[in-house]
């Protein structure tokens, strides 16, 4: 068996001297280059459960000479700076725990006024189920308190006779949070829990960043699909913390030992991951297929319209709260193989959109491969009749045509607000449908000829009809240049 020793910086009157050892066995002498030279005090440092410099099974020894003893030596703290390159090495760690201090007296078995066991929180064990805790006595102030021969007693080490003291490693619990949210029974259970950070008297209430439009938890647990809103002191919900969460821990400088070391915290929640949205670029940021959207201001694509909700493609399963505002200037080119497309691709049956008004769209369907079987319309190319919409407007244009007589797409129908014709709960106030312009090469003039591959016809229940232009180079809707659907 092997056993490391690391022995630091020893203060000798006005001298300092060091000495690191290695691993060595038990049988040898760990203080073989002490010895003869009149070290004859130690100060060992317990690190009572923790470890010394990270490294398990080390050992701390401080050397001094009985001689230096006689006016008293400071003390230098393991990890303290003083120490010069051996800090780095006598540095003391316990995870889960904050080291609060050397005490000459350790393992004092923790009890109430009673003679209950009490857990290191200061908690009843028959209550809590955590082990028994400890207090300590004796704190040793290293920047006071001065080591003389009263302090030690005889003892030998590794064969060497001499004096020694034992300071023990007094460490509490981390002061932490412990949240709560209700179940589906109405019972309080705990979700998570955050450490409050050294040397702050508290942590911060979740907020919501204006510039990027989401809630910035910090420390405090999320749970995954939900936002939350309010976080009490109790469960019955009367006190609620605004702003921060003071953390109301105490310690007994005397003993060493921590009360109210975990804060239960008591939260509510809603449903889904909720961002509040005020411009277009917030919107464009936060795209999610289950994302929850508080519209608090107009929106305005126009000037970067082709950004939003990924190309036309997004399955939307969230909810939208418009609040009566606007959401201008979407653009959607349909040039790829998805088979439903529109500013959204499809509205879901969990879907939630209300009081919003979508203004000014385009939807561009060209250059498709998958135009048979398809779904397209000027909100979505699919949209559930079990969706929650209401309160909607929509107003924009469709173009179509592009290489669709080239394929040989025939009878192909676009829904003027959704491919499936569903509509309810939208309202709208002009649907326009117009004729792509394609330029085509002539090679008999040597130029470029604006060209209209299909033909629009509108049909009564509210969708277009796509059919091949006998005449591509005649604009079908000579006077209008568009047909106009309406709705409600």
């Amino acid at each position: 068996m092997r056993k490391r020793y690391k022995i630091v910086l020893a203060l000798c009157g006005a001298l300092l001297g060091a000495a690191v050892l290695g691993a060595c066995t038990l049988n040898d002498n760990p203080y073989k280059d002490i010895k003869g030279k009149g070290f004859d005090v130690f100060v060992s440092f317990d690190p009572n459960g923790g470890l010394i410099a990270s490294a398990d099974g080390s050992a701390l020894v401080d050397t001094y000479r009985s001689q230096d003893l006689q006016s008293g030596v400071k003390l230098l703290a393991p990890g303290d700076p003083a120490r010069g390159r051996g800090a780095s090495n006598s540095i003391v760690s316990r995870e889960g725990y904050t080291l609060y201090g050397w005490y000459r007296t350790a393992a004092q078995a923790r009890v109430d006024e009673l003679g209950n066991k009490l857990d290191e929180n200061g908690g009843l064990c028959i209550k809590t189920g955590n082990p028994q805790g400890y207090s300590y006595s004796g704190k040793w102030d290293f920047s006071a308190d001065r080591l003389t021969m009263d302090d030690v007693t005889p003892e030998v080490h590794a064969g060497i006779s001499g004096y020694g003291i034992t300071l023990h490693a007094a460490w509490i619990p981390n002061y932490s949070y412990e949240f709560f949210a209700e179940n589906e029974a109405g019972e309080w259970e705990s979700y998570g829990t955050a450490v409050k950070p050294e040397n702050a008297a508290s942590i911060a209430v979740p907020a919501w960043n204006l510039e990027t439009g989401q809630l910035v938890y910090g420390s405090v647990p999320r749970i995954t699909g939900k936002t939350l809103e309010h976080i009490y002191a109790s469960p019955d919900k009367t006190e609620e913390y605004l702003e921060t969460i003071p953390h109301g821990g105490t310690v007994d400088d005397a003993t060493a030992t921590a009360t109210n070391t975990v804060v239960p915290c008591y939260t509510t929640w809603r449903e889904g991951n909720w961002f509040k949205i005020s411009t277009a670029a917030q919107l464009n940021a936060n795209l999610q297929a289950d994302g929850c959207y508080e519209i608090l201001q107009d929106l305005d694509f126009t000037a970067n319209p082709t950004l939003f909700w990924n190309g036309g493609k997004l399955e939307f399963r969230g909810t939208i709260l418009g609040g009566g505002h606007e959401i201008k200037g979407i653009s959607t080119i349909q040039a790829g193989d998805f088979i439903a497309g529109g500013v959204f691709g499809r509205i879901t049956a969990e879907a939630k959109i209300e009081n919003v008004k979508f203004e000014d769209v385009t939807l561009t369907i060209t250059n498709a491969t998958r135009l048979v079987g398809g779904l397209y319309g000027l909100l979505a190319g699919d949209v559930s009749s079990s969706a929650a919409i209401t309160g909607v407007t929509l107003t924009g244009t469709i173009f179509a045509g592009d290489l669709i007589d080239e394929r040989n797409f025939t009878n192909f129908t676009i829904g003027l607000v959704g491919g499936n014709l569903v509509t309810a709960g939208i309202a709208t106030g002009g649907i326009r449908v117009r004729s792509l312009v394609v330029e085509v090469y002539d090679s008999a003039s040597g130029g470029f000829v604006n060209t209209y591959p299909v033909l629009l016809e509108a049909e009564e229940d509210g969708s277009v009809r796509v059919t091949k232009n006998p005449d591509p180079l005649a604009d079908p809707n000579p006077e209008t240049d568009d047909i106009q659907g309406n709705h409600s």
